[in-house]
């Protein structure tokens, strides 16, 4: 607020009108242009001006400091309009009265003899070494956090990282419930920390992509999270609680060391009903320290050899070995300098060279980062595998990629020189025959069918951070560009060797086969979120985004614990959904909702009338035509009605909730009504021409659209409850954890 700029009116120079002041007493007190007028005005002699900031006189001749009092000019209270001088008096109001044992007195300026319009003076006594006499409030309030209660003695290492993260979100958001801390670990500790993080972003409006980070911080490693079947999550977490127990130690599952030494307990114990579930358990985590075991454990978990039958995987794997060499020797000849010799029909001369120079060009320039893969020896090995793979199955053949994908499996089987070529065939044979689908997409080039790694981090990063897939949408950077070739080749162009090989233990050991290569591709993005955000040109984002992977192979724990906390989130029971959708989210549910439903109704509304149009007169077909299509007609004119609530993209409030969900109320019955309506027009013209035999299936045709029609309709008010369940307010986390509410 500015203040009133009130000045003595007979002072030499001074304007004495009073005027609003568009800046504060300083800022006119310090205006250059009326510098002298304010010099002459407000000087106690006539020849020193009052400066903003104290500054001793000039001492005396004794070099004593001066005791002459100095000007303090104060600013002036809105409204306080007096007599010219007060300004005094206008400071008395503002000051505290005090004693005459005060240490500070303030005494008006006499010198010269000055009337009104003297300002006010003070002088500080020659003692002021004396302390001041303080009043001290009654009233005291302890400002400090509440304190951590002690944890229990049974707590895990697990428990008590869960403990300090909460205890540090709380401290944040809601420090009264850090006395309850202990009961809410308690509750939420293991597979059930990810419900906890979803009830607490719904509570405390949490960002999706925030929550990700605070769950890759208390991740229960030693729970099943991966198993969206709560049953066999069951199985598999007390399968692992009997393998821990057989150890010595303490069997700690964030311990590559002791991960290490119970796979090789499960592999060395007799064969029992969850040994596969063991051995994916702790293969899903990572095998880092028992690489002699990974061969053996990649053969079980593709299928190359039969888990049920362990006696007999030596014979196994000698036959496929032999069988291997059998192929080789049909097709090939490898001289001892490593040349090759094709043996093919006398018509595919040309094609299959072509093909093997091909080969053998993408072979040369392949993991050369790696001293494997620079000798002779391993460079053949590669060419052959892949050029009898390529013989062996003449559908797909060899397409550029393949080199990578089967260098991999040729380095895990290098623990075994003498028969990694055959057992590196087998096991890029069976890995082939799950992802060839991404393989063909790139020969075929089908845009509109992408595959299933691609439209899978294309929805993840929409669904968990909206506001990323905008930025590279709008920059022209779709990730789907990207995603393409590491979704195809699991990362295996992409990233440094060892870590590619750790993150396919995890791909390959996924109970959901290779649908854990998505949770992977979001979590690298999200570990460059701020840095892609931040960049605007395209050039910079799309070489940002292409070096991802090799920049987040720094922090490759990292990078694995967001993405096992995004898989826990996709795999709970998604009961509240997270994240909430938008109203636009919602539109496109509807949309498909609709779309489906309307396409059903015109079915069978055009069925009826191809059966209408066999026996009744045509003069009639027109309007038969338009009775048995009204169901349609209304359930498409119903969802234009739904859409017009939804054309936003903020979450949904509660007013808007409940204008949807009245409209789909209207929905329902209009297609009810209109149902019932062409049922009963179309049984009247069957009666009236005298058609009901034959016209009977027809109708009974026509009731069951109508049916099937309300019976869609009344879905949509379930779909809208469930996405509106947030928008009412309600304390979803305190309804479901007394303990997190209290």
């Amino acid at each position: 607020t500015d203040a009133l700029a009130v000045r003595p009116a007979g002072a030499a120079g001074v304007r004495g009108s009073m005027a609003p002041a568009p800046s504060p007493w300083a800022d006119e007190f310090f205006a250059e242009v009326e510098k002298e007028e304010y010099d002459a005005f407000f000087t106690s002699d006539g020849g020193r001006a009052v400066s903003s900031s104290w500054a001793p006189p000039p001492a005396a001749a004794d070099d004593t400091p001066s005791a002459a009092p100095v000007a303090v000019v104060p600013p002036v209270p809105l409204g306080a309009v007096g007599s010219a001088g007060d300004i005094e008096s206008e400071y008395a109001l503002l000051s505290p009265a005090r004693t005459d044992s005060d240490t500070v007195n303030t005494t008006a300026a006499t010198a010269g003899g000055r009337g009104p319009g003297t300002a006010m003076t003070f002088s500080l006594d020659g003692d002021d070494d004396l302390e001041l006499d303080c009043v001290q409030s009654e009233y005291a309030q302890d400002c400090r956090p509440p304190e951590l209660p002690d944890a229990p003695p049974d707590f895990t290492a697990e428990d008590l990282r869960l403990r300090e993260v909460l205890a540090d979100f709380y401290l944040r958001h809601r420090a009264e419930n850090m006395a309850n801390i202990n009961s809410i670990t308690e509750r939420y500790r293991g597979r059930a920390v990810a419900q906890l993080w979803v009830l607490l972003a719904s509570k405390y409006r949490v960002p999706p992509h925030d929550i990700i980070e605070l769950l890759s911080d208390t991740m229960y490693v030693s729970s099943p999270f991966e198993y969206a079947d709560e049953r066999l999550a069951e199985i598999t977490r007390d399968s692992i609680a009997e393998l821990r127990a057989s150890m010595a130690g303490s069997g700690a599952l964030d311990m590559s060391e002791d991960r290490a030494e119970l796979v090789r307990r499960c592999l060395g114990m007799p064969l029992h009903a969850d040994f596969v579930s063991e051995l994916r358990f702790l293969s899903f985590r990572g095998l880092q320290n028992c690489s002699e075991l990974r061969p053996q454990v990649w053969k079980l978990l593709l299928g190359c050899l039969p888990p049920d039958r362990p006696s007999e995987w030596d014979a196994l794997q000698g036959e496929m070995r032999s069988l291997y060499a059998k192929y080789k020797a049909e097709v090939l000849i490898v001289s001892p300098e490593h040349k090759f010799e094709v043996r093919v029909e006398s018509g595919r001369v040309m094609e299959t060279m072509h093909l093997l120079q091909q080969i053998q060009k993408d072979v040369d320039r392949t993991r050369q980062d790696a001293e494997h893969f620079r000798r002779p020896a391993t460079r053949t090995a590669l060419t052959s595998l892949l050029f009898v793979y390529a013989q062996t199955n003449p559908e797909l053949q060899y397409i550029q990629g393949m080199n990578e994908v089967a260098a991999v499996a040729l380095h895990v089987s290098s623990t075994d020189p003498e028969n990694e070529e055959a057992d590196a065939f087998w096991c890029f044979t069976y890995l082939m025959a799950e992802i060839r689908s991404g393989f063909l997409q790139a020969v075929t080039s089908q845009a509109d069918n992408p595959p299933e790694s691609v439209a899978s981090l294309d929805r993840l990063l929409q669904k968990y951070d909206p506001e990323l897939s905008k930025h590279l949408q709008k920059h022209g950077c779709p990730i789907s560009i990207f995603s393409f070739r590491w979704g195809t080749l699991l990362f295996a162009q992409d990233m440094p060797l060892q870590d590619v090989v750790c993150l396919w233990d995890s791909f390959i050991a996924d109970p959901h086969r290779f649908e854990f290569v998505g949770h992977v591709c979001l979590a690298a993005l999200l570990l460059r979120r701020e840095e892609l955000i931040s960049t605007q040109e395209q050039g910079a984002l799309a070489t940002l985004i292409r070096r991802l992977p090799h920049t987040v192979s720094g922090d490759l724990d990292g990078l694995l614990r967001r993405s096992w906390a995004i898989c826990a989130l996709e795999r709970r029971p998604q009961t509240p959904p997270f994240p909430p959708k938008s109203a636009s989210q919602v539109v496109q549910d509807l949309s498909g909702w609709a779309a489906s439903a309307v396409h059903k109704a015109q079915q069978l509304g055009s069925g009826v009338t191809q059966k209408v149009q066999q026996n009744v007169a045509p003069a009639l077909k027109d309007k038969v035509g338009v009775a048995s299509g009204t169901a349609a007609m209304a359930a498409q004119g119903g969802l234009q009605a739904v859409k017009a609530w939804f054309e936003q993209d903020a979450p949904i409030q509660p007013q808007t909730a409940a204008k949807a969900q009245k409209t789909a109320v209207s929905l329902w019955q209009t297609v009810r009504t209109s149902g019932v309506a062409a049922v009963t027009q179309t049984q009247r013209l069957a009666s009236e021409y005298g058609q009901g035999e034959k016209l009977e299936n027809t109708a009974a045709k026509l009731t069951v659209a109508a049916d099937a029609a309300a019976s869609a309709s009344s879905a949509v008010l379930s779909k809208l409850a469930l996405a509106f369940a947030r928008s009412s307010g309600s304390d979803s986390e305190g309804a479901a954890a007394p303990a997190v509410a209290a």
